[in-house]
């Protein structure tokens, strides 16, 4: 073993999955010491399910620790309340897009944003899974991208709130019946920055009557159409709809 550079032990073991990096670990001290330098180069990008890949609480600490600082996109599945808690011990400053589902029990809820805030300060994507009522989610400084189509308990008076503070570009919905939208209005002085919106038949109430203020919009998701905005800058918006029988319908929508 002594006999191998660090290069051709870093390049053995950057071939290896997390499962058997882990394993590595304890079989060798230069495999222990060399593994940051592969996670770090490797995992810019981390996409794990939990339910998958089996981690000791002493290796899931060494390989946040060993990424927190280079890591850019985090998307965890089956997050437990043990990791969770190893998870927000550190900080993960360049990290924009982070995205979780929990466990069945849904343990997450409005109490535990600030850590989340603290542990991810840059977030400009943000897609959460639990019983979030929206309350804490102003409090994020650069948040461009809202996914809450997992969040079964938001309150729509918190999402007024959400688009009031921040000019969003992307927003996922899907939760609000027509009760909950006929409640709020959503401020329309907030819309001009969407690109993207994705929701339910009731909730594109908020948006039909306010297309011209829609000035940045590309593409309109409504299940169970999928609608294609084409002509950025336009005061002409064509969509197309997609429906099951796959036909095609253009819908012209002209703004005088």
């Amino acid at each position: 073993m002594e006999k191998l550079n660090d290069d051709a032990i870093l390049s053995i073991l950057s071939y290896l999955d997390l499962t058997d990096q882990q394993t590595m670990l304890s079989v060798h001290w230069r495999f222990y010491n060399l593994m940051p330098t592969v996670w770090c180069l490797k995992y810019k990008t981390i996409n794990i399910s939990f339910f998958e890949i089996q981690f000791t609480e002493e290796h899931l600490h060494y390989f946040l620790r060993s990424i927190m600082k280079t890591v850019e996109v985090m998307r965890l599945k089956m997050l437990t309340p043990e990791n969770f808690e190893v998870l927000t011990t550190y900080e993960y400053p360049k990290v924009q897009d982070f995205r979780f589902a929990q466990t069945s029990c849904q343990f997450l809820c409005d109490s535990h944003i600030a850590r989340i805030i603290t542990a991810f300060p840059n977030i400009r994507t943000f897609s959460p899974h639990g019983s979030f009522s929206g309350a804490h989610l102003t409090e994020f400084s650069h948040l461009k991208s809202l996914t809450l189509s997992y969040c079964t308990k938001f309150k729509v008076e918190n999402l007024v709130k959400i688009m009031q503070k921040h000019q969003l570009r992307e927003l996922k919905l899907g939760i609000f019946d027509g009760k909950s939208v006929e409640m709020a209005t959503l401020p329309i002085e907030s819309m001009s920055g969407l690109e993207l919106i994705k929701l339910d038949l009731d909730e594109l109430s908020w948006f039909d009557k306010h297309f011209s203020d829609l000035v940045s919009l590309k593409q309109l998701i409504e299940k169970p159409w999928l609608w294609s905005v084409e002509g950025e800058n336009s005061r002409l918006i064509v969509l197309t709809g997609k429906n099951y029988d796959y036909s095609y319908e253009p819908i012209y929508i002209v703004f005088k």
